[in-house]
């Protein structure tokens, strides 16, 4: 029965509009974002487009329809049959996101996970993945995916195997996620630079074949914050979304999928073409920026705020890539002081942190809410606890 050929809208909302009140807060915005791509992904992929007077449908006929909608949305969660008569599978991701995933080889590695899922009485909040299932009819069956359990029509489900469920479905939005990007515009900034330029061409056509050729790495890589010159690409996609990807470093990328951040490795370096877009510029010693050149820094702790009084990022034996990913944060966070006339030197700094360029040390004193740097007081609010939190989370790590 075509339970949606008036309406293929009504579905999707009833199943997921619950949500929009269980996830309000923090969360509120990704989640409008997201029911908001999945009603312009339903009208786009409806066969049965509803004419004008469809839209002028009194209240009772729009109440008999939701009924009809509901009976069906409770009925369908079910997993015995969630697989039956399936002739495209979509995961959208809390972004809005739409990624089409090959069909066989989806359905193969999922089967034998639906069973061992458990009916639960415990009413789930939080899902990073929603995918639809559509039939030979063009009815979509909704399943959402979470850490924590499953959501399928009115039914929730956990069990131990949960974790695998939301891995694979993780792991095909990943390795999918560029595949079905139909990219007409790319936009490029530099955003330690405060530039930015557009890609216009040939050089579209490469930027998107570097993206297509990327791999998913699931885990997330050591090196967390981007490299000099911070640059980030904007896809614009059909001009209906644009998505941000940022270049942590020459050859690793990661995307931000509403609460969700993936991580992709290239193939070659994507520096080549925009530094001919946006090239690096040479700072002069006195200023901050000049810093981006450190090669290792030494933070000495005169507070007892660190786990131990002196901590050096670099030397021997570590990664120079996640060394200059660590400095290039406290470069950054230096450089959104503020120069004040302030005297900053009646009282003694409760931090230093010495970097290293070439064979000279460079000493910047910090205090609670500002700095020194070549003699140069700066007036940032926070900075003392902005270091303090960046290095507990690194050793925690």
């Amino acid at each position: 029965m075509n339970l949606l050929k008036n309406d293929m809208k009504g579905l999707l909302f009833y199943a997921l509009g619950e949500e929009i009140f269980l996830r309000r807060g923090s969360r509120g915005y990704a989640l409008v974002l997201s029911l908001f791509g999945i009603a312009l992904f339903v009208s786009g992929c409806s066969n049965d487009t509803a004419d004008d007077q469809n839209v002028s449908k009194n209240t009772v006929q729009e109440t008999a329809e939701i009924e009809t909608v509901t009976e069906s949305s409770s009925s369908s969660g079910d997993m015995a049959s969630l697989l039956q008569d399936v002739k495209k599978i979509t995961i959208i991701s809390m972004d809005g996101s739409e990624i089409n995933v090959e069909l066989d080889p989806f359905i193969t590695d999922i089967q034998d996970l639906l069973p061992t899922l458990q009916k639960s009485d415990k009413t789930l909040s939080t899902f990073d993945y929603t995918v639809v299932f559509w039939n030979q009819q063009d009815d979509p069956v909704v399943m959402q995916v979470g850490e924590n359990g499953v959501k399928l029509g009115d039914t929730y489900y956990t069990g131990s195997t949960v974790t695998l469920l939301m891995d694979l479905v993780e792991n095909y939005a990943g390795n999918h996620f560029f595949d079905n990007l139909q990219i007409d515009r790319i936009m490029i900034s530099a955003r330690d630079l405060g530039q930015t330029k557009q890609f216009s061409g040939e050089d579209v056509r490469v930027i998107t074949q570097s993206l297509q050729n990327a791999r998913f790495i699931q885990e997330p890589p050591r090196i967390q914050d981007p490299l000099y010159p911070y640059y980030v690409l904007e896809l614009d996609v059909g001009g209906k979304q644009i998505i941000e990807v940022e270049l942590i470093s020459p050859t690793l990328l990661s995307v931000d999928l509403g609460e969700k951040r993936s991580y992709y490795q290239l193939k070659e370096s994507l520096y080549g073409p925009l530094k001919k877009q946006i090239p690096l510029m040479d700072y002069s010693p006195g200023h901050i920026k000049y810093l981006f050149k450190s090669s290792e820094i030494k933070l000495i702790d005169m507070a007892e705020m660190l786990p131990k009084a002196e901590i050096l990022v670099g030397g021997e034996g570590t990664d120079p890539l996640e060394v200059r990913s660590i400095t290039h944060f406290f470069v950054r966070l230096l450089s959104t002081g503020e120069p004040a006339d302030i005297n900053l030197n009646k009282n003694s700094p409760s931090m230093m942190l010495q970097f290293k360029i070439n064979d000279t040390i460079i000493p910047v004193a910090v205090y609670p809410d500002g700095f020194i740097y070549k003699n140069q007081a700066y007036e940032r609010e926070g900075i003392q606890q902005a270091i303090v939190d960046r290095v507990m989370e690194n050793f925690k790590n």
